[in-house]
């Protein structure tokens, strides 16, 4: 999964070490920064060029490296929008050689999920990486492949939590059932022998209080597993965003989530609405999603990523 940018930029570890790397910095009068953050000469052009040409883009320190003067500097930047989650990308200059050499070369590194280098195996981080020492030829890399998600880009990389907890909630039931009949089977022989020699002389009453117990909750229990493992659960995954003074919501369908929590199996391609034309299935999710915590889910309703994007139940 991408990083996701509001966890590394209110990360409390990286904020104090960023300021002692920062103050140690302004302490030995360093000359090459980019945007308050202080850089080696040989990655301060490159960062210029994208931040002059490529404005929308925000940087974070992604990896800080100490050099022979001893001041910390910053060798790798996170590359993001504030409109998305997660990175667009990254951008560095440092020894990028997973083994390492006895004597480092230092080249350009950008990383992005576009990029397939055929170099690499498609596990490796080098997969999603090329390294140049010719900076007009990062920069162009950068222009290419550091470029907004796509819904279903979006979509794929929040799925695996909502799905979870889709999955989750559905086998609760069955795992309710489960437990009321590990209060027969765990408690021995002797509790079933006697229910058994009552049954057979009453017929009607349990004598055991934990037969009893079962009973008058495995009907409605049995009843809910039924019901849960015949229902068809599919999601809308639902994305607010602004052009102009007007709102649009993108929507995207995935179907079968308890089938597969790994990777969502979308069946037509993204339907945009304005706002004020959403349908009222959506509107009703959402006024109920609106009022909870990012992240919060509730059974049968959806999801809440953030106040923009949301996912929501069906079936």
């Amino acid at each position: 999964m991408a990083q996701r940018m509001k966890e590394a930029i209110e990360h409390q570890g990286n904020k104090a070490t960023m300021m002692r790397v920062i103050q140690t910095a302004k302490d030995n009068n360093w000359v090459d920064w980019v945007q308050g953050y202080p850089v080696e000469l040989t990655l301060k052009p490159l960062m210029d060029k994208i931040l002059q040409y490529m404005p929308h883009l925000k940087v974070h320190p992604k990896s800080v490296v100490a050099n022979d003067s001893g001041v910390h500097t910053i060798r790798e930047f996170f590359l993001y929008t504030d409109d998305c989650d997660f990175e667009l990308g990254r951008v560095g200059y440092k020894d990028y050689t997973v083994t390492g050499r006895a004597h480092p070369v230092e080249t350009y590194g950008i990383h992005s999920r576009k990029i397939q280098n055929a170099k690499y195996n498609s596990g490796r981080t080098e997969y999603h990486m090329l390294m140049t020492s010719n900076i007009d030829k990062a920069f162009k890399t950068v222009s290419k492949y550091v470029v907004p998600y796509t819904d279903k880009e979006l979509a794929t990389e929040y799925y695996d939590d909502v799905a979870f907890k889709i999955y989750t909630n559905s086998r609760k039931p069955r795992g309710d059932l489960d437990d009321l009949i590990r209060k027969i089977t765990y408690s021995g022989m002797k509790p079933i022998l006697d229910e058994m020699l009552y049954q057979v002389s009453l017929g009607t009453k349990f004598k055991t209080e934990t037969f009893n117990e079962v009973a008058s909750k495995l009907t409605e229990t049995n009843d809910r597993v039924k019901e849960e493992e015949s229902r068809k659960i599919n999601a809308l995954f639902v994305r607010f965003r602004q052009v102009g003074d007007d709102m649009y919501v993108d929507v995207q369908e995935t179907v079968d989530v308890v089938k597969d929590t790994h990777k969502p199996n979308f069946v037509s391609p993204p339907t945009t609405y304005s706002a004020n034309a959403l349908p009222e299935e959506i509107l009703n999710g959402i006024s109920v999603l609106n009022i909870l915590t990012d992240g919060q889910y509730v059974p049968r309703i959806g999801q809440k990523i953030d106040d923009k994007t949301f996912w929501i139940e069906r079936g």
